[in-house]
């Protein structure tokens, strides 16, 4: 009677749990329609238990033998995730710190006071995001000796004076250039204009920056106009950027297109997309496969800011395309300064696919094993950049392209094709300071 009893209560429950997962959506269970982990795992979990109570005198013994099985599949996978977290935490190459899941293959934290802690402090993974509406994604909070961040995701510009009403306010927009991936909060580009700014005005300063890994500008962009309809009120907003919107939108073929484009469309419009693959990319088994499969790029110095071989009827209209676009970002930028009474400063950044800085052997072996930019399409947008911003030198619009080319071999300036050195950011900083339209 007993076993009847268990028998029925596993059909039962089987049926009832297969029917919930199936039908999730129409119940307001699901937001999605689609077949998503969870409720594929739902529907076979009622099936498995339909099946144990249909066998269930005969269950007992594969039962017993399954569960066995399925223990010490989870122990080996335990101990192999286990393993992985310990080789990845003694791999000489994980003494970097990591960008895009890549590590670093550098000596130059060797070199610098700040350089133990800070790769210490990068460990935490600091530039963990979250998503936020419309911009959608900011860090996560985070707290150590060299990088921290706010509770709304602002990273700390040390001595920034943004407590005092009388404050001169600067907001700088960009990626992960402006953000300070590989410097700690006292080597940022704002850092460096907050000192340069401090020295140069007799009132207070508060440079903030709202820089965020892989961004694009027009994230910024957005991002400002939410905090104008909020109340907030700059005295001056710099954006600083183009290499992100330049090469998200070259594989994307989209010159609105953000970081990850393609896969928010998925996210967003299929369930599929947040399954086991994902979960699998985030153990220390994957990690570990990915380091040690990840095969090293060759590498070749341009040292031109002319186009290398020929560019495509394809991406000469592209590269217009995408100028236009970014001079509508600068429009409505400056419509909004001239609406809300900030100034403002559109610069294009210097990148070392167009750069002429010689390089030393230690920016050749970054180089060699960072992301790829297409440099045609980067050259073009340069070059109509710069013929853009001489058309009026007082309209804000700045190309800085060429800051490093008189920088000497010796001296470290890129740790890849864009991110720079505290050396780098502190000459772009300069170089932002020098055109700033100072009441």
């Amino acid at each position: 009677m007993k076993a009847i009893i268990w028998r029925v209560g596993a059909i039962a429950l089987g049926l009832a749990l297969a029917a919930v997962a199936f039908f999730s959506y129409e119940l307001g269970i699901s937001n999605s329609p689609n077949w998503g982990i969870g409720k594929l795992g739902g529907v076979a979990a009622g099936i498995g238990l339909l099946l144990i109570g249909l066998a269930w005198g005969r269950i007992g013994h594969a039962y017993s033998l399954l569960a066995v099985n399925l223990l010490n599949l989870v122990i080996v996978l335990g101990a192999l995730e286990f393993g992985a977290k310990l080789a990845l935490d003694n791999l000489p190459l994980d003494n970097t710190p990591q960008f895009e899941g890549k590590p670093y293959r550098t000596t130059y934290f060797e070199h610098v006071a700040w350089g133990a802690q800070f790769l210490a402090d990068s460990r935490g993974g600091p530039t963990e995001p979250r998503y936020v509406p419309f911009t959608l994604w900011r860090p996560r909070p985070y707290v150590s000796q060299t990088i921290n961040i706010d509770a709304q995701g602002v990273r700390r510009t040390p001595n920034a004076r943004c407590d005092d009403a009388n404050a001169f306010r600067v907001w700088v927009y960009g990626g992960s250039t402006v953000w300070g991936v590989l410097v700690p909060d006292s080597e940022t580009i704002p850092a460096h204009l907050q000192r340069l700014l401090t020295k140069q005005l007799s009132q207070p300063v508060c440079v903030v920056n709202q820089g965020v890994s892989a961004w694009v500008l027009q994230q910024g962009l957005i991002d400002l106009q939410l905090r104008l309809q909020q109340g907030e009120r700059p005295d001056l907003v710099i954006f600083y950027g183009g290499s992100n919107d330049t090469n998200y939108a070259y594989f994307n073929k989209n010159v609105a297109a953000h970081y990850l484009y393609p896969e928010f469309q998925l996210w967003i419009f299929n369930s599929n997309n947040t399954s086991t693959t994902s979960f699998f990319e985030k153990t220390y088994i994957f990690k570990l496969l990915q380091r040690l499969t990840t095969p090293a790029q060759s590498f070749v110095a341009t040292g031109t800011q002319e186009v290398v071989g020929e560019a495509d009827g394809d991406v000469v209209a592209f590269s217009a395309e995408l100028l236009r676009f970014m001079q509508g970002q600068q429009r409505t930028l400056a419509a909004l300064g001239a609406e809300y009474g900030f100034a403002t400063l559109y610069a294009l950044q210097p990148s070392q696919v167009i750069s002429r800085k010689p390089l030393n052997d230690e920016e050749r072996l970054l180089l060699a094993n960072g992301p790829f930019f297409n440099q045609p399409l980067n050259a073009l947008v340069s070059q109509g950049f710069k013929a853009w911003a001489d058309e009026d030198p007082d309209d804000g619009v700045l190309w800085l392209v060429d800051i490093f080319d008189d920088v000497a071999a010796e001296v470290q300036i890129w740790f890849d094709p864009i991110h720079v050195t505290p050396e780098g950011n502190r000459i772009v900083a300069e170089a932002l300071l020098a055109s700033l339209p100072l009441r």
